[in-house]
């Protein structure tokens, strides 16, 4: 059922923006898509100039998730108005995450992690969650990869076990990045 916050959007636009992400076909075997959404960029959160120049374009955020085993992936593309509004947005990605509210987990410490640019990123931007079930106690890592490729800000969240590492995130992100790339103006 579409929520008021993310209207599924009709029509070529949501399309477009879906064609923009991470398929199936780009995971390793055993993966399914388990969901996918897209919503008007710049609707939600903050007032800021890259915000409103991008739901002036009309710009569609595409999000889609996947899961293979006990292992979760969502890739996210926004779309935005400029390179420039790409990088200032990327900044602020860390608040702006979409919390997952089917989720029994509990974040128990973070840190920020340096890591070289993937593809035709121009900056990126990672953070390492560790996380406990509500349910079970059982600690899990969760890492979260972001990066500014042209007019766009990708987003990554790797989740569940056996744990993901940076190298699966960055070629991840490197592929995400190549159907940005491809599909770009």
């Amino acid at each position: 059922m579409p929520s008021l916050l993310f209207p599924v959007l009709p029509g070529a636009g949501r399309r477009r923006a879906l064609s923009r992400l991470l398929t199936v076909e780009d995971l390793p075997p055993g993966w399914r898509r388990d969901g996918q959404r897209t919503w008007r960029t710049g609707r939600t959160g903050q007032a800021s100039p890259w915000r409103e120049r991008a739901r002036q374009n009309g710009s569609v955020t595409a999000w889609r998730s996947f899961r293979g085993g006990k292992r979760w992936l969502w890739a996210q593309a926004v779309p935005l108005a400029t390179r420039d509004d790409a990088v200032a947005a990327l900044r602020t990605v860390g608040e702006c995450l979409l919390a997952n509210p089917a989720a029994a987990v509990e974040v128990v410490g973070e840190r920020d992690v340096d890591l070289p640019l993937f593809g035709d990123a121009s900056a990126v931007w990672a953070r390492e969650q560790q996380v406990r079930s509500v349910a079970t106690g059982h600690n899990t890592v969760t890492l979260l990869l972001a990066g500014a490729v042209g007019s766009d800000v990708l987003v990554l969240s790797l989740s569940g076990e056996p744990a993901w590492d940076w190298d699966d995130a960055t070629d991840l992100a490197s592929r995400q990045a190549a159907r940005l790339t491809a599909t770009a103006g």
